[in-house]
């Protein structure tokens, strides 16, 4: 599973020593980068659960309806926003469209009674090192019920409407050349041998409705979703601070907040002789499209979809497989 994460570590590459770059442009940098991923973070939020039956019948019928199995895949991200937050930090990205890879295990109950069925999903992974430079974690789970509109037949398509809850919280972690500073009222804020985090969560309800119909051993599909997100991105850096070339103390601090309070840019969220940080919160609605196909051999199913989102024009691919009854 590592070798997923590697795709979006691979591309941030540390820049050279002694950079230096003004602390508020920093700070308006977290804020378009924490209103960019507000329309993105949803979208990949979303990732798993998209089976290829639109209904899968219930669980105590004949045979009880149920299934288990994985998907794995990415989201696309514009990479402007986020290169121009780690330009302050002499980091950059040199494509123009990152990969926010995702994956899930996730299951499907059929409902006892009434035409319903209920997902779970959850994809995880620590804290992994690549190499010296990067480490990457990631957490991704959700939950759905949807509610058969059409129960299908031979002739006749399901159709089902759904609700559920999206959970998704990511970081990266770099370490920053020697030399790093921001310039904030006429002096130099140091770091020394710092470590940057950069941060995304989100929370969304997300509202799908979806269209199947099985041919033989093909099941085309097709849906809509949309999802009102609360969502924070940001960073942290873990550094010995130095201020006009000493070390930083409360006076500093106050003096910092308050040059950044008369640039009129979003302030930090912690600033103390360890580091300092800035999280962004957002909310919104996001909105998308997905199609795909699955290949039914006998219980198994094995599923492409393909999605779009129509808040920032990115697009998604997953691949899952299933057993399913």
């Amino acid at each position: 599973m590592k070798r997923i994460f590697t795709i979006a570590a691979i591309t941030l590459t540390v820049a050279f020593n002694g950079f230096s770059d003004d602390l508020a442009d920093l700070q308006k940098n977290v804020d378009t980068f924490s209103a960019k991923l507000a329309a993105s973070l949803p979208f990949n939020a979303s990732m798993g659960l998209n089976w290829s039956d639109a209904y899968i019948g219930k669980l105590l019928g004949v045979p009880p309806h149920f299934g288990i199995g994985a998907s794995g895949g990415f989201t696309t991200l514009n990479s402007v926003a986020f290169g121009d937050l780690l330009d302050n930090f002499g980091l950059s990205i040199p494509i123009d469209q990152m990969l926010i890879p995702a994956y899930v295990v996730e299951g499907r109950l059929g409902g006892l009674f009434l035409p319903f069925d209920i997902g779970v999903k959850f994809g995880a992974l620590p804290q992994v090192d690549f190499g010296d430079r990067l480490k990457i974690d990631y957490l991704l789970a959700g939950a759905d019920i949807r509610f058969a509109v059409m129960e299908g037949n031979v002739v006749l398509p399901k159709i089902s409407v759904g609700i559920g809850f999206n959970f998704l919280k990511s970081s990266l972690t770099a370490p920053l050349g020697s030399g790093v500073s921001f310039n904030t009222d006429g002096k130099s804020l140091e770091l020394t041998q710092p470590e940057a985090t950069f941060s995304w969560e989100t929370k969304s309800i997300d509202i799908k409705a979806q269209i199947s119909k099985s041919f033989l051993i093909i099941t085309p599909y097709a849906g809509l979703g949309a999802s009102y997100a609360w969502s924070n991105a940001g960073y942290s850096v873990e550094s010995r601070l130095k201020y006009g070339g000493e070390y930083i103390d409360n006076a500093d601090i106050e003096e910092i907040k308050d040059s950044l309070s008369s640039a009129g840019v979003p302030g930090l969220d912690k600033l103390s002789p360890t580091g300092f940080s800035s999280i962004i919160d957002t909310t919104g609605w996001a909105f998308r499209a997905f199609a795909g196909v699955s290949l039914n051999v006998l219980i198994m199913k094995f599923d492409l979809t393909g999605m779009y989102n129509f808040m920032d024009s990115n697009y998604g691919v997953t691949l899952g497989i299933r057993a399913q009854i």
